[in-house]
Formats: structure tokens, sequence, C-alpha cells
């Protein structure tokens, strides 16, 4: 039964770890010297040498097998980390070993029902006495061998032959042998023939073996979404009884890789609000230089957000770091290995583009140095942040190329978008929860993507204008007063950050629109229907609630009468008269036969255990109901979430939509020109309103990350929960959702 199904063959792995593993690379490690000390004590000059570990030199193959970069980076992918905790994860290797263990099991259950033969023998000399009055000196050999052998049926046989040679050394009758074989053999009559008793060990260790392959191969599936999504949702093999506990059980925290990459990804979208917030405070304290603000507080709360959103990030990174430090340990490696995580799974959740993000710091670097008001009047300076400006042409052009591949995907994936709005705008929670029927309009998603398309065309014509300006500027340096030419210069540059600012929120509104999720539609019924037939720890759990019924017939049956079969006989080999040799013969044979019973007068130790077994079955029986229920609340509460969940991701969607409206339309604030005939044109919250718009665009990219990475680890969880997920020989899953 074991053999049939692949499942079970891709659980049975080796006992021991994998070639290139870390847990097969123990160096040496010396004693504690006091601890030392003491056993010398004990053992003396003659130490054994098996008491002191072998002395063993660090294997470095596990390192050379884990994937590197040029420079020399352990690099992990969402497939290689699975992989690398397969080969060095403690809690794995202990899950292999358990399976092993059980293994173990079944040959001792079945060693009873096979012959078993023991042999073995001795020599003894003896002398008695000192004097002549009573010499004596004679030795002993002896030859046992036993044949022992388990039925069935309950009965024993025991094959005995012993031989023993007797030499007399004191020069008086010489040699003697004799020779014995026996048998015995006993067979229950009563209670099944004792047969129900005899095969119990043996059917419970076969079925824990089963149910621990199980086990193991579920544990697989459970150990990818560990290291996925940082949930265990199944126990490993265990030597004990075959239940082993409920699989499946979640948590709403998101951690293992994918916790990474999505902490990673808010630090990248912390960075870009950073560069935002740097590039605002520059223009608050132009527009404050220019007199178009009466008052500093504006500047200096653009300044204050600046200085928060800095250190928020450095703590950010830093946290990181120690969740890096123990995703390694969960893996079996090392806390100090140098390891990068490196995936694109997540990319498309990079709503702000890095590299446009690193061409505003770079702006703003470039205004500090000018603005700094010890570098006033230097036309090194000048130079060189004009020079770096107009070295930015080329990673713009690519930000813009940047741009339009991302309209080109979601044009590719408008049809599947405007089918899943279509289905979610049918949904009734959407209308008895009064949701406005925009968030599914099909309208609305062809206009953004219209007015991207356009933005496009005007910020490459905005950009193809700087450029020559640009250009134009460094060329007539020479000529121009230097308060003049650094003035010209931070207006070119305040344009160059808004309008890198504006491709970077068009990316990102692109970005957006362009993520699509995974439909999973079915009912709690069906999916209860299908787990009942597929899950592994529901198939243990009702060969658990039939184990439990066996136990109670054992000890039944112990309450009745006993009736036992007894065979026994043996036959001797004395010396011949005058000879040496020996042989058997019936006539020095004894055989014995009769029949033992055993009345249930006196039962009370067995009435107490068949009464315990009982009870013990009745618990099983509610344990198992509540197995099933608590696998129905599993599934409803998975479906009821995915469902939710869909309806969530639009509306974090939605939320990114405004958030970058509103930082659009601040900046459009920021960027007025002043009307004629007024002086201070900033309302007195302008920089406020910034700053809490670039401060809530952050938080619904998050939120909207979030969404995402949530669906994704529920729809693992529900394979794992209906009993469907499958794993590869890599251990890696086989995603229904990808043909």
């Amino acid at each position: 039964v074991r053999a049939d199904d692949p499942r079970w063959a891709q659980a049975a792995l080796e006992p021991m770890p994998l070639e290139a593993s870390r847990l097969d690379a123990f160096a040496n490690v010396a004693d504690d010297p006091a601890s030392l000390a003491l056993l010398h004590g004990v053992a003396g000059r003659r130490f054994p040498a098996d008491w002191l570990l072998p002395q063993a030199n660090a294997d470095v193959a596990w390192l050379e097998a884990l994937p590197r970069d040029d420079a020399g980076v352990v690099v992990l992918g969402l497939d290689s980390a699975v992989e690398a905790g397969v080969r060095n994860s403690r809690e794995f290797q202990q899950g292999k070993e358990n399976l092993y263990l059980s293994a173990l099991d079944i040959t001792e259950a079945r060693f009873p029902f096979r012959p078993r033969l023991f042999f073995g023998g001795g020599l003894d000399a003896e002398t008695r006495g000192g004097g002549r009055s009573s010499p004596g000196e004679d030795a002993a050999g002896t030859l046992d061998a036993q044949l022992q052998l388990g039925l069935a049926t309950g009965g024993e046989l025991v094959l005995d032959i012993a031989n023993t040679f007797l030499w007399d050394l004191s020069g008086g009758s010489g040699e003697t042998a004799s020779g014995l074989f026996s048998f015995r053999f006993i067979q229950p009559l009563l209670q099944q023939g004792g047969r129900a008793w005899a095969l119990e060990d043996l059917a419970l260790a076969e079925r824990n073996f089963l149910a621990n392959l199980r086990r193991m191969y579920q544990y697989q599936q459970s150990y990818y979404v560990q290291v996925v999504a940082g949930q265990q949702l199944a126990p490993g093999p265990s030597r004990s009884s075959a239940g082993g506990g409920l699989a499946g059980r979640s948590s709403s925290a998101v951690g293992g890789y994918l916790g990474l990459l999505q902490e990673r990804q808010q630090i990248r979208n912390l960075e870009a609000s950073v560069a935002r917030l740097r590039d605002s405070h520059a223009q608050l304290q132009a527009a404050f230089e220019a007199g178009r603000i009466n008052n500093r507080l504006q500047v200096d709360q653009a300044r204050q957000a600046l200085f928060n959103a800095q250190s928020r990030l450095l703590q950010e990174r830093a946290r990181q770091a120690s969740a890096l430090d123990r995703f390694k340990m969960d893996l079996g490696l090392p806390p100090s290995l140098e390891v990068r995580l490196e995936d694109p799974v997540l990319d498309r959740f990079a709503l702000v583009n890095p590299e446009v993000t690193a061409l505003q710091e770079t702006v703003g670097d470039t205004l500090d140095r000018v603005r700094a008001p010890e570098n006033l009047g230097s036309a090194e300076i000048l130079s060189a942040g004009l020079a770096d400006i107009r070295g930015l042409e080329t990673g713009v052009a690519e930000g813009l190329a940047g741009l339009e591949d991302d309209l080109a995907v979601l044009e590719k994936i408008l049809p599947s978008r405007q089918a899943q709005l279509a289905l979610l705008e049918e949904r009734p929670e959407v209308k008895a929860g009064g949701l406005d029927p925009v968030l599914f309009s099909n309208e609305q998603l062809a206009r953004t993507r219209q007015r991207l398309t356009a933005n496009l065309a005007r910020l490459q014509e905005q950009f193809g204008r700087l450029w020559p300006a640009l250009t134009a500027l460094q060329a007539s340096l020479g000529e121009k007063e230097p308060d003049a030419a650094r003035q010209e210069l931070v207006d070119l540059a305040t344009t160059l950050s808004g309008l890198l600012l504006e491709l970077s929120l068009d990316q990102a509104a692109a970005r957006l629109e362009g993520v699509a999720m995974v439909p999973v539609d079915i009912e709690a019924a069906r999916a209860m229907e299908i787990a009942q037939e597929n899950r592994l720890d529901w198939m243990n759990e009702r060969a658990s609630l039939h184990d439990a019924w066996r136990q109670t017939g054992l000890y039944r049956n112990a309450l009745k009468s006993s009736l036992d079969l007894v065979l026994a006989g043996d036959v001797d080999a004395g010396a011949r008269e005058g000879g040496r040799s020996t042989r058997f013969h019936r006539r020095n044979s004894a055989l014995k036969g009769g029949l033992r019973l055993d009345t249930p007068l006196t039962r009370l130790r067995e009435r107490n255990a068949y009464r315990e077994a009982l009870i013990r079955f009745d618990r099983a029986r509610r344990d198992y109901l509540a197995y099933e229920d608590t696998v129905a609340l599993q599934l409803r509460d998975t479906l009821r979430s995915l469902r939710l969940e869909l309806l969530d991701f639009e509306l974090r969607r939605a939320a990114v939509r405004v958030a970058i409206a509103q930082v659009d339309l601040a900046r459009l604030r920021l960027n007025q020109p002043p009307q004629p005939g007024k002086g201070g044109q900033f309302g007195a919250t302008t920089a406020r309103d910034l700053v809490s718009a670039l401060r809530d665009l952050v938080d619904a990219q998050n939120d909207f990350l979030d969404a995402w990475v949530g669906y994704e680890v529920l729809r693992m969880v529900l394979d794992f929960q209906l009993g469907t997920m499958r794993v590869d020989g890599q251990n890696l899953w086989l995603d229904p959702a990808v043909p």
C-alpha cells in the first residue's frame, strides 16, 4: 500500500543529512577542561578511547553549494531558500529522523514472527583440594543453541539444544559427554486464539509508519509555506500515536521569505518618501527665499517630517537586518553568513522605481550643495552641480522607457482586470456594503490608462525642453553673474525634481493598475468534500479512531476465560557404555502435553483496563468530531478571507490612487507660478498638506502590498487545507494557478 503512492516514496527520505549539508559538516569541539579532568580521575591511566569525541575538520562543501554572485555574496531566491532549508534545517532533519525511527519500530514488531537463532557456549576449569587426600581437576565445555519463533496465531515455539563435555584431568574416568534437545509450544485456543494480541503491536507499528509517511509529506508541504510565509501548518513525524494533532493552523502575520521581501519593499517605499520629502523641503525653502511663503513655519514642518522619516528609515533597516539573521537561522545557516535576498515575486509592487528615486536623491544632493551658504559664489561648485544634473539625462531616458514598458504591461493585462472587476461588481457584499461602484468601473480603468499615456507624451516633451536649457546654461556660465547662474541652476534643478516626482507617480499609477489577483471560487461545502478526500491528516485521524476502537476489543477479550494448549518434550543424549560418542535416542525422550485453563473469576485489573479503553475511545470520537468541526471552521474562514481580500485589494488600490492624486495636487500647488500683484501665494497649510499626502502615500502603498501578500499566502494555505497541495522533488510548491 505504501509503495503504490508516489507521495510516500517522495516522503521516505534518507535519515542522514544530504550531501553538502551544514548538518554533516561538524567540526571538532574540544571538551570542557574541568569535565575532562573528571573523566581522567575516574578512568585513571587506562583512559577508554571511546570516551573522546573523534577529531574532525570543518567541511565547507555546504558553503560551496549555496548560490553566490560574482562578489561571493550568497544570493537566495524564493526557490533556493527552500532548497537551502531542506539541506540545512535542523527541524527538517529531525522530521526525517523521526520517520526513520518509526520504520525501526516496524522491524522490531516483525522480529518475533521470524526465526530467531541464539548460539553460545563456554569453557570452565575446576581444581578441588590441595593435597593427595583430595586430588581433583576437571574441565567442562558447553555448546548451546536456541531457536524461537512467534506465530501469527498467538502461539510460541522454542527449540533448545545443549551439549556438555566434561574432561577429568586428574587421570580418572577420562572424557564424558552429554546432550539435551528440548522443545516447548504454547497455543492459546480462546480469545480469538491470541491472534489479536499477537498482531496488535505489528499492526500498530505499520499503521503508525503509514501515518508518519503522510505526516512527512504534509510536513514537506508545510515546510514550503513555513520558509516562504513563516507559517507552520503541520507537525512533523512522531513515534507516538497516529493522530499527531491538527494540521492547517495559520496566522494573519506573514513572515518568512515573503515577509522579508515585503519589509524590503516597504523600506524602498520609505526611501522614496524620504526623497520626496527632501525635494519638497528644498522647494519650500526656495519658495521661502523667493518670498512666496510669509513665515518659516511651513519650511520647518517639512524639515521635521524629513527628519522623522529618515529616523524611521534607519530603524526599519536595522529591524530588517535582525529579521534576516533570524531567517538564516531558520534555514540552518549561521547568522554571520552574508546573504542577499533576490526574487522577482514582488517586483510588480515596486510602485516607486528605485532608479527614479536615486535620480531624485542626486538632484536633492546637488541642490543642497549649491544652496549651502559656504558654497555661495563658488564657480567650481556651480559647475560641478550643473555637470551632475546634466549627467542624469541617460537615467531619465531609462525612467521614461520604464514607464512606457509599464503601460505596455497594463495594456496586456487589461482584459483580465476588466473581467475580474465585472465579477466583483456583482458580489452581494458590494451592494450590501454600499461600496462606490467607481471602484469596479471598467470605464474608470480605461480613463486611467489614457491619462497615463497622455502624461508620458507630455513628460517626454518637458524633459526634452529641459536638457537644452541646461546645455545653454553650461555654455554661458562664464558670461553670467554667479548669483544669476546659481539661481537659474536652482530653478532648472527644481523643475527637474518636480518632473522626476511626476514620472515616479505616473509609474506608480501604471504599476498599480497592472497588478491582478488569481481568482479563487469554491463553495465551503465542496471544499469540505475535497478536504475529506485528500487531507492526509484526516486519513490519520480516521485511522486513529479505529485504533482506539481496536484497543477496546483487546481488553474486552481479556475479560474472558483463556485456554492454552501446552506441548513440551526433551530428548537426552548420554555416553555409550565404554565409548565417548553420544547420540539421541527415543528411549531417553519425554513428551508432555496438556491444557491450561484460566477462569474469569478475578478480572479486576482487566475490567479497569477495559473501561479505560472505552473512555479513551469515547474521547477519540469527541476528538474526531472536534477535528471535523475545526477543519470546517478553517476552510470557511479561509474562503471568507479570500473573498474579503479580493474586495479589500481593490479598496487598497483605490486608496493608493487617491494618495497619488493628493501628492500630485499638493505638488501642483507648490509648483504654481506666482500670480501677478500677489506676494506670498502659498496658504498656511501647504507644507502640512504635502507632508500628510506623502505620508499617506507610503501607508497606502504598504497596505496595498500587504493585501496582495496576504492573499497569496491564503491561496497557499487553502491549497494545503484542501489536501491538494503538491511539492516537487526539491520541495517547491506546484502552484495550481500556474499552467
